[in-house]
């Protein structure tokens, strides 16, 4: 049995259709780059890039480069499809329906 201290954290990943999260257990001092390789959630979605995806813990972003820390869930980003304030403009230059009153 290894007398190597482990860190017990969760890697997660979504897009549109669904979402996987992995548990795993990495040393102490691994950072949250290794973390993500270590889970083999990659696996789930062969359609992202692994190159270098952004990543945050808790939806704080944090450098690949971070040392996980117990309890972590380090969420695997992937690139917005449209700019958030320009889907707000969108929305509000559309018409809506008036309400049926009764």
């Amino acid at each position: 049995m290894s007398s190597e201290k482990l860190v017990h954290c969760e890697v997660a990943c979504g897009v549109r259709e669904y979402q996987h999260v992995v548990s795993v257990s990495v040393p102490v001092g691994t950072s949250a780059a290794q973390a993500v390789v270590l889970s083999g959630i990659a696996v789930y979605f062969p359609q992202c890039d692994w190159r270098a995806p952004p990543l945050a813990v808790y939806g704080e972003l944090i450098d690949a480069h971070t040392p996980v820390q117990a309890g972590d869930r380090i969420e695997v980003l992937r690139p917005l499809l449209i700019d958030p304030m320009t889907r707000r403009r969108e929305r509000a230059a559309t018409p809506t329906r008036e309400p049926t009153r009764i």
